[in-house]
């Protein structure tokens, strides 16, 4: 007998365990067992399986998936509920022999049924950016963002379509423009070929990256009001009430606005002096972490290094941002633990500020000035609590900025697409990139780009 039909067996056996038992014995379960659970055969309502045949379950539509081309468009959620459909239907209700062939057929059976939902979507998200009336349009890769009235006006055929196929249309589409009204702007991803809910995880994750760089590319003091998502008002109103102790009460009101006050055409500023190539870098990295079955391992680790840095540009809790912006540094420079890791980052760090041509002086003691200060966070012998950040703050965000933009030009547009590169690649590059650093110290070199052949 297969690993297959072991499991199969298994469930059977405990979906008929559990229906021979009394009340008072069903009351005795715990709640992840009475939740877990397969369609009845006849169609009405469900039998017990227990949270033991679950996990069996699910470890069998896992194996199913990675048998497949489908991993990465098919979410294991929908193909687990095929899958106890078929097991209920072919071995329950139609008694059919549990062997290697006949749940190889049920597993079969399961994925066809499931992959009829893989469909390309184009996924609309609401968003807070910036409440300049220009620029209408960002793009960073396969993203779009673009402003709200806009957006919907683009859309509007299908929108309207949706709106007319009956009453509960009707109320839903009332309900999401009064959602999505109360944004600036919506950004809008392609998917390509994935069930409905891996779509959706896709093209929230793309947009999530894409801010994510646009908080790298104008700095986090100017887009921490910036999400994707959330509540949708402008406008935020709040109010405090004190009363001393003679009996007086004094109350405030403060209002604040949701996303940035910039200047008009703030985007079009950003992309100016050569900033362009880091957007499409940006958008490289996007695309080959999101849309590729196999991550390339150069635009992940700028995505995940990104991400680090977001969370901190949108955290208020500046010992959290602190963490997160040397985190972010330090997804970008390490590829494995070492003992002077303090020292190793500052070293890769200068040399990416170096090559980018905004170095300075003092930037290696700062880098191992901040990253301890991060330690002391992280591993509890400074309180957040009782410490002012202050200078230290600003120059973690600095250069963790800086190190994140000059790794794009570091790792390069050809790298950054490719599907294997190992991390004593890396290490390699990285120990060239710092001598060069070093020599140009002491030489007054050139840009990274005419001494090396990083960044084609």
């Amino acid at each position: 007998m297969s690993k297959m039909s072991e499991d199969v067996e298994f469930v059977l056996s405990e979906v008929v365990r559990f229906s021979k038992m009394d009340m008072a014995s069903l009351k005795q379960l715990t709640v992840s067992d009475h939740l877990s659970t397969i369609p009845h055969p006849r169609g009405n309502g469900h039998l017990i399986c227990g949270i033991a045949a679950e996990r069996r379950l699910s470890q069998l539509a896992e194996k199913a998936l990675r048998n497949t081309n489908l991993t990465g468009r098919l979410a294991k959620g929908p193909l687990l509920r095929e899958l106890k459909k078929e097991i209920a239907n072919h071995f329950l209700r139609e008694a059919n022999p549990v062997d290697a062939k006949q749940c190889q057929y049920v597993a079969n059976k399961a994925i066809q049924t499931a992959a009829l939902a893989i469909v390309d979507t184009t996924h609309l998200i609401p968003c807070h950016l910036a409440n300049d009336p220009v620029p209408h349009k960002i793009s960073i890769g396969p993203v779009t963002f673009t402003k709200t009235s806009i957006a919907l006006e683009e859309h509007k055929d299908s929108l309207q379509a949706f709106a007319k196929t009956d009453e509960l249309s009707e109320k839903l589409s009332r309900h999401a423009f009064e959602y999505f009204e109360g944004f600036g702007w919506i950004a809008e991803v392609d998917v390509p070929g994935c069930d409905p809910k891996q779509s959706a995880s896709k093209a929230a994750a793309m947009v999530q990256s894409a801010l994510d760089c646009i908080h790298l590319m104008i700095g986090a003091s100017h887009s921490s009001k910036m999400r994707v998502g959330g509540p949708n008002y402008f406008k935020d109103r709040r109010s405090t009430i004190a009363i001393n102790s003679k009996g007086a009460a004094n109350i405030s009101v403060s209002l604040q606005s949701e996303g940035e006050h910039l200047v008009d055409d703030w985007w079009n500023l950003v992309l100016a002096n050569g900033a362009s190539a880091l957007v499409e870098l940006m958008g490289i990295s996007i695309s080959e972490v999101h849309l590729s079955q196999s991550p390339a391992p150069l635009a992940q680790r700028f995505i995940d290094a990104s991400g680090w840095f977001g969370q901190g540009a949108r955290d208020t809790h500046p010992a959290s941002q602190l963490v997160k912006f040397v985190t972010a540094v330090e997804r970008t420079v390490t590829t494995k633990d070492e003992k002077y890791l303090a020292d190793r980052i500052a070293e890769r760090g200068a040399a990416l500020l170096c090559a980018g041509g905004i170095d300075g002086p003092n930037d290696r003691q700062l880098l191992k000035k901040v990253y301890t200060m991060r330690s002391k966070l992280l591993h509890g012998s400074r309180s957040p609590a009782r410490l002012s950040l202050g200078e230290i703050l600003y120059e973690a965000e600095r250069l963790s900025r800086n190190i994140l933009l000059s790794s794009l030009h570091f790792f390069g547009s050809k790298n950054l697409r490719l599907s294997k590169y190992s991390a004593s690649q890396l290490d390699e590059e990285y120990l060239c990139l710092v001598d060069w650093a070093e020599r140009r110290r002491k030489d007054g070199g050139a840009h990274i780009g005419s001494q090396l052949n990083f960044g084609s």
